[in-house]
């Protein structure tokens, strides 16, 4: 990031482009750079911009993709991320821990310390029982142990058997007599 403009540099900018002096001359003179030439030299110059905001779909889609919770795909991508950096930090802070033992360091560096390794045994806690419940979420998911993938071929044995069985329903129950009506029509016979 530059340096921000002095006044003494604009207003003579300012003046030097009244003298019709092109944007690398005034630069080279001024010392500002071009861009805050462009900033400075345009007439409503010092006054914010107002920012374009993205009417529409672009906010909303950003919106509900954040208000959506991460995939399982995301989350342990995420969870790996975290128990990485809690490693990193932690042998990190046990350098340190071991500067100060061997005497090097200050006792403040080690409250420090101390600090951040509670915060870090309550981060290890979290991803734990994170880890545990989704261990349970997979495994209540997965099917039971002695069942088998539905495989192509047992799919059709599936609904082979399934239409055995509707076929039995279908014989044991008893047609009405051809001579009877159905139920519910005999008041229409009637009139």
């Amino acid at each position: 990031m530059t340096a921000p403009a002095s006044p003494a540099a604009v207003a003579r900018a300012r003046a030097l482009r009244g003298e019709g002096l092109e944007p690398a001359a005034i630069a080279a003179k001024t010392g500002l750079s071009l861009r805050q030439l462009g900033y400075w030299l345009r007439p409503d110059a010092g006054t914010p911009r107002p920012t374009a905001r993205r009417a529409g779909k672009g906010r909303k889609r950003a919106a509900r993709k954040a208000a959506r919770p991460p995939s399982p795909a995301a989350r342990l991508r995420m969870m790996g991320r975290l128990w990485t950096a809690a490693e990193a930090q932690m042998a990190e802070i046990e350098a340190r821990l071991q500067r100060l033992a061997e005497g090097e360091g200050s006792a403040r560096d080690g409250v420090q310390d101390a600090r951040a390794l509670a915060i870090l045994a309550r981060v290890m806690r979290d991803l734990s029982a994170l880890d545990a419940a989704a261990r349970k979420a997979r495994a209540e998911a997965a099917p039971p142990a002695g069942a088998a993938p539905l495989s192509p071929e047992g799919a059709g044995a599936f609904r082979a058997e399934l239409a055995r069985r509707l076929a039995g329903l279908c014989d044991s129950v008893q047609p009405p007599a051809p001579d009877t009506p159905p139920e519910g029509t005999a008041l229409l016979s009637q009139g």
